[in-house]
């Protein structure tokens, strides 16, 4: 094959040589993201490991502490983004309502949440997280009282 330079190229074949070389640009520059998105994931992947073995050290200690193993944590961005206010909100106004009260039932209590502006899609499972808990018990099938 016999090299040309470019000042005997036609410029059909100077755009062809011009595409070919934006081509490959773009792949060698595709290339250094995949390598860098590559090593930022395996840092941030060691940065969360590192993360939750810090986390179960100093639930370790509380255990030792308190005597009472605690649960693993969870990220609650997700369920933040989705409800639209903070997690624990509804959790607080559940107690506070019953605390409020002697017994309430999960229609009286639905109730009371949706005047204070909550949703409460899934009552029923906050409730029976928080009998596990010991922080709320039920006298009769649907009706909870605080603990």
């Amino acid at each position: 094959m016999v090299r040309k330079t470019i000042d005997k190229m036609s410029a059909n074949e100077l755009y062809k040589l011009a595409q070919k070389r934006e081509q490959e640009e773009l792949k060698k520059l595709e290339a250094e993201k995949a390598a860098e998105i590559d090593s930022l994931r395996k840092e941030r992947k060691a940065l969360v490991a590192d993360h939750n073995k810090a986390l179960r050290a100093i639930d370790k200690k509380i255990s030792a502490l308190t005597g009472k193993k605690t649960k693993p944590r969870k990220s609650t961005a997700a369920s933040t983004k989705a409800s639209g206010h903070k997690r624990g909100s509804l959790t607080a106004a559940i107690i506070e309502i019953l605390s409020s009260q002697e017994s309430v039932t999960t229609n009286e209590l639905r109730t009371q949440l949706k005047s204070k502006g909550l949703v409460s899609k899934n009552l029923n499972q906050q409730l029976a997280y928080l009998k596990r808990q010991g922080q709320v018990t039920s006298p009769s099938r649907g009706s909870y009282s605080a603990a």
